[in-house]
């Protein structure tokens, strides 16, 4: 797993790796990573820039500055908002891109 990430405006993002199986087809029910169903209180994870990226979570579960004009940060778009992660595939993902429930 790549710890590397970097610092768009003031989010810091985390790009998907390419061998992430379920992505954006993913629904309520299953892991983002990997498809399989997931347990009553799963963590989650925030996607953005369309599917392509994690936002971390340690500056609040809300914030995403990359739609903020005030900022001044370059507009990265696609927001996707919240999906699932399995406690397995969790284990892939840098800590500070996961909200635990």
């Amino acid at each position: 797993m790549s710890e590397d990430y970097i610092t768009v405006g003031d989010d810091k993002l985390w790009e998907i790796p390419s061998d992430w199986t379920h992505g954006n087809n993913s629904n309520e029910y299953g892991c983002h990573r990997c498809g399989k169903k997931v347990g009553k209180k799963p963590a989650h994870v925030h996607v953005v820039d369309g599917g392509d990226t994690l936002l971390s979570v340690e500056y609040g579960v809300t914030k995403f500055s990359q739609f903020d004009e005030v900022s001044g940060a370059d507009e990265g778009g696609g927001d996707m908002y919240w999906f699932p992660i399995g406690s397995e595939c969790k284990r892939q993902v840098p800590a500070s891109f996961v909200l635990e429930s």
